[in-house]
């Protein structure tokens, strides 16, 4: 008896062998997925690029390449004994520092004189008071400004000195009346004035 279970353990231990051999031979069998050899491929021919890439800018040029042609070397403060290889192939940022620009003093500029001020008021609107031009200014959804001199809304695009060929232009267009922001901002812009308006969104900015 001892002797046959003896056997049977045995026999146990080589069937279990067996299978694991078998499955090991599977394993080796078994075709790879045909995404990862792709991907494999892939990563082979990219380190094969940037060996290249990198060969080619040793040889041509050390300090990086530039993005734009008509990029010049003035925007740049390269230092010329300064010319480490780039490692990974890519623009060193060290040479695209940006260039410290001195500041300028305008009052020892002279420059030439230009006009800014188109604006020329026509008699309706300058015969207007001041609580006249308050009351426009409410019925234009309660326009209210801030500044000195703030001149007076103009109530058609006649008034605001306009080219007859802009004129005919907004006619065609069906733009028959400036809304209210334009009514108010284009005397005060034509006149060379600076303005921040402030309206809600199709008020015509």
């Amino acid at each position: 008896n001892k002797k046959k279970k003896k056997k049977k353990k045995e026999e146990k231990k080589e069937k279990k062998e067996e299978k694991k051999k078998e499955e090991s031979n599977n394993e080796n069998l078994v075709e790879e997925d045909p995404l990862e050899s792709f991907m494999k491929v892939m990563k082979e021919t990219e380190k094969k690029e940037i060996m290249e890439s990198k060969k080619s800018d040793k040889s041509v040029n050390k300090r990086g390449v530039f993005l734009d042609e008509n990029l010049k070397t003035d925007y740049m403060d390269i230092d010329s004994s300064d010319e480490d290889s780039d490692d990974e192939g890519y623009i060193n940022k060290k040479y695209l520092k940006k260039k410290n620009l001195q500041a300028v003093d305008h009052k020892s500029v002279d420059y030439n004189d230009f006009q800014k001020d188109f604006y020329i008021e026509v008699p309706d609107i300058a015969r207007m008071t001041k609580k006249e031009v308050i009351e426009y200014r409410k019925e234009l959804n309660n326009i209210k400004i801030r500044g000195k001199d703030c001149k007076a809304p103009v109530k058609g695009f006649h008034q605001c000195g306009f080219s007859e060929r802009t004129l005919y232009i907004l006619k065609r267009l069906k733009y028959n009346k400036p809304t209210p922001i334009q009514a108010q901002a284009i005397p005060v812009v034509m006149s060379g004035r600076d303005v921040i308006g402030i309206a809600k969104t199709g008020s015509g900015k």
